[in-house]
Protein backbone atom coordinates (compact mmCIF):
# COMPACT_ATOMS: atom_id res chain seq x y z
CA UNK A 1 0.00 0.00 0.00
CA UNK A 2 3.29 2.43 -0.07
CA UNK A 3 2.02 3.87 -3.62
CA UNK A 4 -0.89 6.03 -1.41
CA UNK A 5 1.72 7.91 -0.22
CA UNK A 6 2.22 8.98 -3.73
CA UNK A 7 -1.60 10.44 -3.70
CA UNK A 8 -2.09 14.37 -2.95
CA UNK A 9 -4.77 13.78 -0.09
CA UNK A 10 -2.49 11.28 1.88
CA UNK A 11 -1.01 11.95 4.96
CA UNK A 12 2.19 10.48 4.26
CA UNK A 13 2.28 12.27 0.96
CA UNK A 14 5.63 14.56 0.48
CA UNK A 15 3.52 17.24 0.22
CA UNK A 16 1.65 16.98 3.09
CA UNK A 17 4.20 15.90 5.15
CA UNK A 18 6.59 19.23 3.81
CA UNK A 19 3.81 21.47 4.94
CA UNK A 20 3.81 19.86 8.37
CA UNK A 21 7.17 20.11 9.08
CA UNK A 22 6.77 23.99 7.80
CA UNK A 23 4.39 24.64 10.25
CA UNK A 24 6.55 23.26 13.48
CA UNK A 25 9.30 25.21 12.01
CA UNK A 26 7.05 28.63 11.95
CA UNK A 27 5.63 27.70 15.04
CA UNK A 28 9.11 27.06 17.23
CA UNK A 29 10.19 30.60 14.93
CA UNK A 30 7.12 32.43 16.89
CA UNK A 31 7.26 30.94 20.20
CA UNK A 32 11.17 31.92 19.97
CA UNK A 33 10.57 35.35 18.99
CA UNK A 34 7.88 35.93 21.80
CA UNK A 35 10.21 34.59 24.35
CA UNK A 36 13.29 36.34 23.07
CA UNK A 37 10.66 39.64 23.77
CA UNK A 38 10.03 38.81 26.97
CA UNK A 39 13.92 38.49 27.79
CA UNK A 40 14.40 41.83 26.29
CA UNK A 41 11.27 43.41 28.31
CA UNK A 42 12.54 41.93 31.38
CA UNK A 43 15.94 43.48 30.90
CA UNK A 44 14.65 47.03 29.67
CA UNK A 45 12.49 47.08 33.09
CA UNK A 46 15.15 46.31 34.95
CA UNK A 47 17.23 49.04 33.55
CA UNK A 48 14.58 51.64 34.00
CA UNK A 49 14.29 50.44 37.89
CA UNK A 50 18.02 50.86 38.75
CA UNK A 51 18.15 54.23 37.01
CA UNK A 52 14.96 55.55 39.07
CA UNK A 53 12.62 56.13 35.86
CA UNK A 54 8.98 55.84 36.91
CA UNK A 55 7.13 53.29 34.30
CA UNK A 56 5.53 53.91 31.18
CA UNK A 57 1.96 55.01 32.86
CA UNK A 58 3.37 57.05 35.13
CA UNK A 59 5.91 58.80 33.35
CA UNK A 60 3.36 60.82 31.15
CA UNK A 61 0.94 61.22 33.38
CA UNK A 62 1.74 64.86 33.53
CA UNK A 63 0.33 65.33 30.15
CA UNK A 64 -3.05 65.01 31.35
CA UNK A 65 -2.81 67.22 34.10
CA UNK A 66 -4.59 70.30 34.51
CA UNK A 67 -2.19 73.58 34.31
CA UNK A 68 -1.85 75.84 37.56
CA UNK A 69 -5.02 77.91 37.88
CA UNK A 70 -6.82 76.23 35.20
CA UNK A 71 -10.60 75.78 36.10
CA UNK A 72 -12.49 74.69 32.63
CA UNK A 73 -14.15 78.08 32.87
CA UNK A 74 -11.79 80.47 31.27
CA UNK A 75 -12.07 79.24 27.48
CA UNK A 76 -15.98 79.59 27.55
CA UNK A 77 -15.81 83.25 28.65
CA UNK A 78 -14.94 85.05 25.62
CA UNK A 79 -17.12 88.21 26.18
CA UNK A 80 -16.26 91.55 28.48
CA UNK A 81 -17.94 90.88 31.14
CA UNK A 82 -16.84 91.11 34.63
CA UNK A 83 -16.94 88.16 36.46
CA UNK A 84 -17.93 87.73 39.99
CA UNK A 85 -14.47 87.55 41.46
CA UNK A 86 -13.28 90.83 39.82
CA UNK A 87 -16.49 91.98 41.22
CA UNK A 88 -15.31 90.84 44.39
CA UNK A 89 -12.12 92.34 44.46
CA UNK A 90 -13.31 95.20 42.86
CA UNK A 91 -15.71 95.76 45.89
CA UNK A 92 -12.79 95.08 48.47
CA UNK A 93 -10.66 97.97 46.16
CA UNK A 94 -13.04 100.55 46.42
CA UNK A 95 -13.80 99.79 50.40
CA UNK A 96 -10.14 100.22 50.92
CA UNK A 97 -10.14 103.19 48.62
CA UNK A 98 -13.32 105.05 50.27
CA UNK A 99 -12.17 103.99 54.11
CA UNK A 100 -8.59 105.94 53.17
CA UNK A 101 -9.95 109.54 52.71
CA UNK A 102 -9.21 109.60 48.93
CA UNK A 103 -11.56 112.23 46.51
CA UNK A 104 -14.59 110.29 45.14
CA UNK A 105 -13.42 111.06 41.74
CA UNK A 106 -9.68 110.30 42.03
CA UNK A 107 -11.43 106.83 43.90
CA UNK A 108 -13.71 105.99 41.01
CA UNK A 109 -10.52 106.61 38.86
CA UNK A 110 -8.31 104.50 40.44
CA UNK A 111 -11.43 101.56 40.66
CA UNK A 112 -11.88 102.11 37.24
CA UNK A 113 -7.99 101.20 36.31
CA UNK A 114 -8.09 98.35 37.84
CA UNK A 115 -11.17 96.93 36.67
CA UNK A 116 -9.77 97.35 32.99
CA UNK A 117 -6.26 95.55 34.24
CA UNK A 118 -8.32 92.59 35.33
CA UNK A 119 -9.88 92.56 32.49
CA UNK A 120 -6.90 92.43 30.08
CA UNK A 121 -5.54 90.08 32.62
CA UNK A 122 -8.48 87.71 32.28
CA UNK A 123 -8.19 87.72 28.67
CA UNK A 124 -4.68 87.21 28.22
CA UNK A 125 -4.59 84.35 30.88
CA UNK A 126 -7.52 82.84 28.03
CA UNK A 127 -5.53 83.13 25.00
CA UNK A 128 -2.80 81.48 26.49
CA UNK A 129 -3.78 78.81 28.31
CA UNK A 130 -5.94 77.97 25.18
CA UNK A 131 -2.62 78.02 23.69
CA UNK A 132 -1.54 75.42 25.86
CA UNK A 133 -4.23 73.07 25.68
CA UNK A 134 -4.04 72.99 21.59
CA UNK A 135 0.20 72.22 21.68
CA UNK A 136 -0.54 69.79 24.38
CA UNK A 137 -3.39 67.94 22.24
CA UNK A 138 -0.77 67.89 19.30
CA UNK A 139 2.33 67.04 21.56
CA UNK A 140 0.23 64.32 23.43
CA UNK A 141 0.00 62.26 19.78
CA UNK A 142 3.55 62.86 19.04
CA UNK A 143 4.40 61.35 22.69
CA UNK A 144 1.80 58.74 22.61
CA UNK A 145 3.54 57.51 19.23
CA UNK A 146 7.14 57.91 20.71
CA UNK A 147 6.14 55.87 23.70
CA UNK A 148 4.58 53.29 21.71
CA UNK A 149 8.32 52.92 19.54
CA UNK A 150 10.29 53.50 22.51
CA UNK A 151 8.42 50.26 24.08
CA UNK A 152 9.51 47.99 21.07
CA UNK A 153 12.29 46.04 20.92
CA UNK A 154 14.97 47.12 18.98
CA UNK A 155 14.53 44.13 16.85
CA UNK A 156 10.85 45.04 16.32
CA UNK A 157 11.74 49.20 15.29
CA UNK A 158 14.20 47.55 12.86
CA UNK A 159 11.38 46.09 10.97
CA UNK A 160 9.60 48.88 11.54
CA UNK A 161 11.99 51.50 10.18
CA UNK A 162 12.27 48.75 6.98
CA UNK A 163 8.69 48.46 6.36
CA UNK A 164 8.26 52.14 5.89
CA UNK A 165 11.13 52.14 3.67
CA UNK A 166 9.24 49.37 1.65
CA UNK A 167 6.38 51.64 1.66
CA UNK A 168 7.78 54.35 0.40
CA UNK A 169 9.50 52.36 -2.04
CA UNK A 170 6.53 50.39 -2.88
CA UNK A 171 4.50 53.77 -3.95
CA UNK A 172 7.32 55.06 -5.57
CA UNK A 173 7.46 52.33 -7.63
CA UNK A 174 3.67 52.37 -8.55
CA UNK A 175 4.05 55.76 -9.92
CA UNK A 176 6.91 55.47 -11.93
CA UNK A 177 5.45 52.53 -13.34
CA UNK A 178 2.35 54.19 -14.27
CA UNK A 179 4.08 56.97 -15.94
CA UNK A 180 6.15 54.34 -17.35
CA UNK A 181 2.84 52.29 -18.76
CA UNK A 182 1.54 55.41 -20.02
CA UNK A 183 4.28 57.17 -22.00
CA UNK A 184 5.17 53.26 -23.71
CA UNK A 185 1.28 53.50 -24.34
CA UNK A 186 1.31 56.74 -26.07
CA UNK A 187 5.18 55.81 -28.13
CA UNK A 188 3.87 52.35 -29.18
CA UNK A 189 -0.23 54.08 -30.45
CA UNK A 190 1.73 56.86 -32.24
CA UNK A 191 4.38 54.93 -33.62
CA UNK A 192 1.69 51.86 -34.68
CA UNK A 193 -0.82 54.52 -36.52
CA UNK A 194 1.79 55.79 -38.25
CA UNK A 195 3.45 52.66 -39.64
CA UNK A 196 0.43 50.78 -40.19
CA UNK A 197 -1.92 53.56 -41.91
CA UNK A 198 0.30 54.52 -44.17
CA UNK A 199 2.29 50.95 -44.91
CA UNK A 200 0.74 49.91 -48.36
CA UNK A 201 1.48 46.54 -47.87
CA UNK A 202 -0.73 46.56 -44.56
CA UNK A 203 -3.62 48.74 -45.65
CA UNK A 204 -6.74 47.54 -45.33
CA UNK A 205 -8.15 48.51 -48.76
CA UNK A 206 -9.62 45.50 -49.78
CA UNK A 207 -12.17 44.62 -46.53
CA UNK A 208 -14.30 47.04 -48.71
CA UNK A 209 -13.76 44.66 -51.57
CA UNK A 210 -14.42 41.76 -49.50
CA UNK A 211 -17.67 43.17 -48.28
CA UNK A 212 -19.23 44.15 -51.83
CA UNK A 213 -18.51 40.70 -53.97
CA UNK A 214 -18.81 38.80 -50.24
CA UNK A 215 -15.97 36.52 -48.64
CA UNK A 216 -13.84 33.76 -49.17
CA UNK A 217 -14.33 30.62 -47.64
CA UNK A 218 -12.45 27.52 -46.64
CA UNK A 219 -13.86 25.56 -49.88
CA UNK A 220 -15.40 27.63 -52.05
CA UNK A 221 -14.46 31.18 -53.00
CA UNK A 222 -17.54 31.71 -55.30
CA UNK A 223 -19.78 31.61 -52.26
CA UNK A 224 -20.95 34.94 -52.12
CA UNK A 225 -24.40 34.37 -50.70
CA UNK A 226 -23.25 33.99 -47.97
CA UNK A 227 -22.95 36.75 -44.65
CA UNK A 228 -19.92 38.30 -43.38
CA UNK A 229 -19.97 39.77 -39.57
CA UNK A 230 -22.30 41.10 -38.02
CA UNK A 231 -24.15 37.74 -37.91
CA UNK A 232 -24.58 34.76 -35.33
CA UNK A 233 -22.02 32.53 -34.81
CA UNK A 234 -21.13 29.34 -32.95
CA UNK A 235 -17.41 29.08 -32.17
CA UNK A 236 -17.30 25.53 -31.03
CA UNK A 237 -14.30 25.58 -28.62
CA UNK A 238 -12.95 22.25 -28.30
CA UNK A 239 -10.65 21.05 -25.34
CA UNK A 240 -6.68 21.65 -25.20
CA UNK A 241 -6.53 23.23 -29.15
CA UNK A 242 -5.68 26.64 -28.18
CA UNK A 243 -9.76 27.79 -27.84
CA UNK A 244 -9.73 30.12 -25.16
CA UNK A 245 -7.31 32.09 -26.71
CA UNK A 246 -9.75 32.08 -29.99
CA UNK A 247 -13.02 32.77 -27.72
CA UNK A 248 -11.10 35.89 -27.13
CA UNK A 249 -10.68 36.77 -30.54
CA UNK A 250 -14.54 35.81 -31.37
CA UNK A 251 -15.39 37.77 -28.15
CA UNK A 252 -13.79 41.03 -29.69
CA UNK A 253 -15.65 40.28 -32.84
CA UNK A 254 -18.29 40.32 -31.20
CA UNK A 255 -18.05 43.24 -29.30
CA UNK A 256 -16.70 45.57 -32.27
CA UNK A 257 -19.42 44.29 -34.48
CA UNK A 258 -22.67 44.44 -32.19
CA UNK A 259 -23.23 40.83 -31.61
CA UNK A 260 -24.75 39.30 -28.45
CA UNK A 261 -22.55 36.83 -26.65
CA UNK A 262 -24.42 33.54 -24.80
CA UNK A 263 -22.57 33.24 -21.27
CA UNK A 264 -22.45 30.30 -19.03
CA UNK A 265 -23.85 30.51 -15.45
CA UNK A 266 -22.27 32.57 -13.00
CA UNK A 267 -19.36 30.77 -11.72
CA UNK A 268 -19.36 27.98 -14.77
CA UNK A 269 -16.97 27.70 -17.75
CA UNK A 270 -19.01 25.60 -19.23
CA UNK A 271 -22.44 25.86 -21.66
CA UNK A 272 -25.39 23.75 -20.95
CA UNK A 273 -28.42 23.43 -23.52
CA UNK A 274 -30.79 24.97 -20.72
CA UNK A 275 -28.76 28.08 -20.22
CA UNK A 276 -28.34 28.60 -24.40
CA UNK A 277 -31.97 28.00 -24.76
CA UNK A 278 -33.17 30.33 -21.96
CA UNK A 279 -30.31 33.12 -23.29
CA UNK A 280 -31.12 32.80 -26.99
CA UNK A 281 -34.88 33.55 -26.27
CA UNK A 282 -34.25 36.09 -23.48
CA UNK A 283 -31.79 38.05 -26.19
CA UNK A 284 -34.22 37.85 -28.76
CA UNK A 285 -36.90 39.59 -26.87
CA UNK A 286 -34.78 42.26 -25.94
CA UNK A 287 -34.19 42.90 -29.79
CA UNK A 288 -30.68 41.40 -30.60
CA UNK A 289 -30.07 40.38 -34.07
CA UNK A 290 -27.28 38.79 -33.90
CA UNK A 291 -26.35 36.08 -31.12
CA UNK A 292 -22.70 34.09 -30.71
CA UNK A 293 -21.39 31.34 -28.51
CA UNK A 294 -17.62 30.73 -27.83
CA UNK A 295 -17.86 28.57 -24.63
CA UNK A 296 -16.79 25.15 -24.28
CA UNK A 297 -20.08 23.47 -25.65
CA UNK A 298 -20.05 20.04 -27.68
CA UNK A 299 -21.77 20.54 -30.99
CA UNK A 300 -25.52 19.88 -31.42
CA UNK A 301 -28.19 21.39 -33.09
CA UNK A 302 -29.13 24.50 -31.78
CA UNK A 303 -31.12 27.44 -33.17
CA UNK A 304 -29.56 30.63 -33.39
CA UNK A 305 -31.53 33.93 -35.24
CA UNK A 306 -30.89 34.41 -39.13
CA UNK A 307 -27.88 32.64 -41.34
CA UNK A 308 -25.55 31.02 -38.59
CA UNK A 309 -21.42 31.13 -39.24
CA UNK A 310 -19.83 27.80 -37.25
CA UNK A 311 -15.90 27.82 -36.14
CA UNK A 312 -13.63 25.49 -34.42
CA UNK A 313 -10.18 24.67 -33.83
CA UNK A 314 -8.23 21.21 -34.32
CA UNK A 315 -5.10 20.20 -33.03
CA UNK A 316 -2.51 17.04 -33.05
CA UNK A 317 -4.76 14.64 -31.73
CA UNK A 318 -1.28 12.85 -29.96
CA UNK A 319 -0.26 16.37 -28.42
CA UNK A 320 -3.63 17.35 -27.60
CA UNK A 321 -4.55 14.67 -25.66
CA UNK A 322 -0.88 15.21 -23.67
CA UNK A 323 -1.73 18.67 -22.89
CA UNK A 324 -5.24 17.65 -21.70
CA UNK A 325 -3.59 15.03 -19.29
CA UNK A 326 -1.27 17.52 -17.62
CA UNK A 327 -4.03 20.49 -17.47
CA UNK A 328 -5.97 17.88 -15.30
CA UNK A 329 -3.13 16.74 -13.45
CA UNK A 330 -1.22 20.44 -12.77
CA UNK A 331 -5.00 21.03 -10.62
CA UNK A 332 -3.35 18.76 -7.89
CA UNK A 333 -0.01 18.41 -8.51
CA UNK A 334 3.11 20.92 -9.70
CA UNK A 335 4.38 20.20 -13.02
CA UNK A 336 7.37 18.58 -12.21
CA UNK A 337 5.24 16.12 -10.52
CA UNK A 338 3.10 15.66 -13.64
CA UNK A 339 6.07 14.95 -15.61
CA UNK A 340 7.59 12.23 -13.87
CA UNK A 341 4.41 10.48 -13.51
CA UNK A 342 4.53 8.22 -16.45
CA UNK A 343 2.32 5.45 -15.21
CA UNK A 344 -0.76 8.46 -14.93
CA UNK A 345 -0.24 9.53 -17.91
CA UNK A 346 -0.63 6.41 -19.77
CA UNK A 347 -3.60 5.65 -17.28
CA UNK A 348 -5.09 9.12 -18.54
CA UNK A 349 -4.62 8.27 -22.17
CA UNK A 350 -5.92 4.65 -21.87
CA UNK A 351 -9.32 6.00 -20.05
CA UNK A 352 -9.59 9.03 -23.26
CA UNK A 353 -12.81 8.37 -25.50
CA UNK A 354 -12.14 7.44 -28.93
CA UNK A 355 -11.78 10.12 -31.17
CA UNK A 356 -12.40 13.21 -28.95
CA UNK A 357 -12.06 16.11 -31.58
CA UNK A 358 -14.94 14.32 -33.49
CA UNK A 359 -16.89 13.34 -31.22
CA UNK A 360 -17.19 17.09 -29.75
CA UNK A 361 -16.84 19.19 -33.09
CA UNK A 362 -19.39 17.05 -35.22
CA UNK A 363 -21.58 15.33 -32.34
CA UNK A 364 -20.83 12.12 -34.66
CA UNK A 365 -19.07 11.24 -38.05
CA UNK A 366 -16.55 14.12 -39.73
CA UNK A 367 -18.79 16.36 -41.46
CA UNK A 368 -17.07 18.52 -44.10
CA UNK A 369 -19.48 21.11 -45.12
CA UNK A 370 -20.60 22.15 -40.99
CA UNK A 371 -17.87 24.80 -40.49
CA UNK A 372 -17.03 27.79 -42.30
CA UNK A 373 -13.73 27.75 -41.18
CA UNK A 374 -11.32 25.32 -39.11
CA UNK A 375 -8.40 26.76 -37.41
CA UNK A 376 -5.25 24.82 -37.24
CA UNK A 377 -3.86 24.89 -33.52
CA UNK A 378 -0.06 24.42 -35.19
CA UNK A 379 -0.51 26.77 -37.47
CA UNK A 380 -2.99 29.58 -35.39
CA UNK A 381 -1.12 33.01 -37.00
CA UNK A 382 -1.41 31.77 -40.58
CA UNK A 383 -5.52 30.94 -39.74
CA UNK A 384 -5.80 33.83 -38.29
CA UNK A 385 -4.66 36.04 -41.39
CA UNK A 386 -6.78 33.90 -44.25
CA UNK A 387 -9.58 33.83 -41.47
CA UNK A 388 -9.46 38.04 -41.55
CA UNK A 389 -9.02 38.09 -45.03
CA UNK A 390 -11.85 35.63 -46.36
CA UNK A 391 -14.25 37.70 -43.79
CA UNK A 392 -13.41 41.32 -44.12
CA UNK A 393 -11.65 41.48 -40.43
CA UNK A 394 -9.37 44.37 -39.48
CA UNK A 395 -6.19 43.49 -37.43
CA UNK A 396 -8.31 44.90 -34.44
CA UNK A 397 -10.47 42.11 -34.19
CA UNK A 398 -8.16 39.18 -34.43
CA UNK A 399 -5.03 40.48 -32.60
CA UNK A 400 -4.46 38.92 -29.17
CA UNK A 401 -2.41 38.26 -25.95
CA UNK A 402 -2.09 34.18 -25.06
CA UNK A 403 -4.94 33.38 -22.84
CA UNK A 404 -2.69 31.01 -21.16
CA UNK A 405 1.19 30.79 -20.63
CA UNK A 406 3.25 28.37 -18.72
CA UNK A 407 6.10 29.37 -16.75
CA UNK A 408 7.16 26.09 -17.04
CA UNK A 409 6.94 24.00 -19.97
CA UNK A 410 5.29 20.15 -20.00
CA UNK A 411 6.87 17.70 -22.28
CA UNK A 412 5.70 17.32 -25.44
CA UNK A 413 5.16 14.18 -27.64
CA UNK A 414 8.15 15.12 -29.73
CA UNK A 415 10.44 15.67 -26.63
CA UNK A 416 9.54 12.40 -25.22
CA UNK A 417 11.88 9.44 -24.81
CA UNK A 418 11.70 6.79 -27.54
CA UNK A 419 10.31 4.20 -25.18
CA UNK A 420 7.56 6.66 -24.32
CA UNK A 421 6.65 8.01 -27.37
CA UNK A 422 6.19 4.08 -28.59
CA UNK A 423 3.94 3.32 -25.24
CA UNK A 424 1.70 7.08 -26.10
CA UNK A 425 1.39 5.67 -29.71
CA UNK A 426 0.13 2.21 -28.90
CA UNK A 427 -2.54 3.13 -26.40
CA UNK A 428 -3.77 6.50 -28.65
CA UNK A 429 -3.26 4.83 -32.23
CA UNK A 430 -6.64 2.83 -32.58
CA UNK A 431 -8.73 5.87 -31.07
CA UNK A 432 -7.72 8.30 -33.01
CA UNK A 433 -7.99 7.30 -37.01
CA UNK A 434 -10.85 10.11 -37.23
CA UNK A 435 -8.94 13.08 -35.25
CA UNK A 436 -5.91 12.64 -37.83
CA UNK A 437 -8.31 12.76 -40.72
CA UNK A 438 -9.79 15.64 -39.34
CA UNK A 439 -7.05 17.42 -38.57
CA UNK A 440 -5.48 17.08 -41.89
CA UNK A 441 -8.00 17.78 -43.62
CA UNK A 442 -7.95 21.27 -42.07
CA UNK A 443 -4.51 21.60 -42.83
CA UNK A 444 -5.00 20.94 -46.50
CA UNK A 445 -8.03 23.16 -46.77
CA UNK A 446 -6.39 26.01 -44.82
CA UNK A 447 -3.51 25.55 -47.96
CA UNK A 448 -5.95 25.72 -50.19
CA UNK A 449 -7.29 29.31 -48.94
CA UNK A 450 -4.10 31.09 -48.88
CA UNK A 451 -3.97 29.89 -52.38
CA UNK A 452 -7.00 31.10 -53.22
CA UNK A 453 -6.15 34.68 -51.19
CA UNK A 454 -3.35 35.18 -53.61
CA UNK A 455 -5.06 34.42 -56.54
CA UNK A 456 -7.57 36.74 -55.60
CA UNK A 457 -5.64 39.66 -54.51
CA UNK A 458 -2.07 38.97 -56.01
CA UNK A 459 0.41 36.88 -55.96
CA UNK A 460 2.58 37.40 -52.19
CA UNK A 461 -0.45 39.09 -50.87
CA UNK A 462 -1.08 36.40 -48.11
CA UNK A 463 2.61 36.57 -47.30
CA UNK A 464 2.72 39.77 -46.28
CA UNK A 465 -0.38 39.90 -44.79
CA UNK A 466 1.23 36.81 -42.32
CA UNK A 467 4.45 39.34 -41.97
CA UNK A 468 2.41 42.40 -41.32
CA UNK A 469 -0.06 40.35 -38.69
CA UNK A 470 3.50 38.98 -36.64
CA UNK A 471 4.98 42.83 -36.82
CA UNK A 472 1.02 43.65 -34.95
CA UNK A 473 1.50 40.64 -32.39
CA UNK A 474 4.80 41.59 -31.44
CA UNK A 475 3.96 44.90 -30.90
CA UNK A 476 0.70 43.88 -28.98
CA UNK A 477 2.73 41.70 -26.79
CA UNK A 478 5.90 44.46 -25.90
CA UNK A 479 2.57 47.15 -25.28
CA UNK A 480 0.10 45.11 -23.59
CA UNK A 481 1.83 41.84 -21.56
CA UNK A 482 2.72 44.22 -18.48
CA UNK A 483 0.48 45.57 -15.10
CA UNK A 484 -2.64 44.02 -14.64
CA UNK A 485 -5.13 42.65 -16.97
CA UNK A 486 -8.74 43.20 -18.03
CA UNK A 487 -10.16 40.41 -19.66
CA UNK A 488 -13.47 39.95 -21.89
CA UNK A 489 -14.55 37.34 -19.80
CA UNK A 490 -12.51 34.72 -17.82
CA UNK A 491 -9.31 34.61 -18.90
CA UNK A 492 -10.94 35.26 -22.96
CA UNK A 493 -9.74 38.10 -24.20
CA UNK A 494 -6.76 39.56 -22.08
CA UNK A 495 -6.30 43.19 -21.70
CA UNK A 496 -8.44 44.41 -24.69
CA UNK A 497 -9.01 47.62 -23.67
CA UNK A 498 -5.09 47.82 -24.72
CA UNK A 499 -5.46 45.73 -27.85
CA UNK A 500 -8.03 48.31 -28.67
CA UNK A 501 -6.10 51.51 -28.13
CA UNK A 502 -3.25 51.03 -30.09
CA UNK A 503 -5.10 49.45 -33.08
CA UNK A 504 -8.01 51.68 -33.04
CA UNK A 505 -7.63 53.16 -36.13
CA UNK A 506 -6.05 50.14 -37.78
Amino acid sequence: MDFLNKKPWHPGSYRNRKKVWTAEQEEKERLKKIEQRQEEYKAEQKERGECGVQDGKNAVKFLYQKPPGYTGDTLKKKDTKVTSDEANTVAKISAVSSGGGTSQGGGHGFIQHVIEGVKASSQQDSFEQHEFVVNQFKDEEEEQEAYEIAMMSESERVQLRKKVAREKRKKEKKKLERARKLLKRAEISLKSISSYEHNQQCSLGWNMTLRRSGRLRSHAMESSHLPVFPASFWFVKVIKVGGSTLAGIFRAIAAHHGIQIVNPTQGFTRLTDERVTESIHMLSELGSEYIGIANHMPYRNISLPGPVLRFTAVRDPIDRSISHFYFRCSKERSLDECRKDDDGLMLFLRSLKSNYQTQYAFGGDFDADLYDFIFVTERMDESLVAFRLAFGLSWRDIAYLPSKILNDKYETFSEMPLQKQRQVSQILSPKIESDLAFHSYASHQLNETIAQIDSFYGQGTYQRQLECFKHVIEEVGRTCSDGHFENRWNDNGKNFRCIDSILMNV
